[in-house]
């Protein structure tokens, strides 16, 4: 089961104009949900596998795959492309790519160099990393509601842990997380959209991302 949230999730750093290169990546990711009772018992555990890919121009990629006759296999994806300043939907099975965002400026490539360290340091799948409060924004209101991991030298949110409580829906417990880390350019195939059929999104779609999570970002 895949949770959507419209509301930020912050972890208190600055994201300047781009200057420079970003480091590579290329990394497998995982994302556990667990939905809760009000006492906080497991009632649902779900468990999504894919890939994050970066290239050193700052494109990310994020691939989630589906379980075909025992075998994975590519279900759908998010793309921001910062030099055409638009992130897309990808759908695999279809082949469509879907214009959902209109992207801001590409941050610099050490955007994550200040991130937040108040709770820590640690090593995650061996990169060491700073750990701070991941927050969530809904309009003015700013609330913790977890942690978040970083690599400050490679500027790359490894690992989220965070507690969802929407109103009206179930509290939801969600681990994201990238392992199996790389840093490599990767085939810049991946990110061509030659083979989709590109689709605009509707003039009620136009609506700029909200503030990403760490493991959305450009990192």
């Amino acid at each position: 089961m895949k949770t959507y949230f419209a509301c930020a999730l912050l972890i208190g750093f600055a994201a300047p104009i781009c200057l420079g290169q970003f480091t590579p990546v290329i990394a497998k990711r995982r994302v556990v949900e667990e939905q809760l009772d009000a006492n906080g018992n497991v009632l649902s555990r779900s468990e999504t596998l894919g890939r994050y890919l970066r290239t050193s121009s700052g494109a990310t990629l994020k691939q989630t795959y589906s379980m075909l006759t025992g075998k994975p296999v590519l279900q759908s994806g998010q793309l921001f492309d910062y030099d055409r300043h638009t992130g897309y939907d990808l759908d695999y099975t279809r082949h469509e790519a879907v214009a959902r965002y209109d992207l801001p400026n590409k941050p610099a490539p050490d955007f994550m160099k200040n991130a937040n360290s108040s709770l820590g340091e640690e090593t995650v799948a061996g990169l060491h990393c700073v750990v701070g409060p991941a927050f969530q924004r809904i309009g003015d209101r700013r609330i913790q509601i977890g942690r978040a991991w970083v690599s400050r030298e490679y500027s790359l949110g490894v690992r989220n842990e965070v507690t969802l409580r929407p109103p009206g829906g179930p509290v939801t417990h969600q681990i994201e997380e990238l392992y199996d880390i790389t840093l490599a350019e990767p085939d810049p195939k991946e990110f061509s959209l030659a083979s989709f059929s590109v689709l605009q999104k509707q003039p009620a779609e136009c609506n700029k991302p909200s503030e990403a999570t760490p493991l959305d970002s450009p990192r």
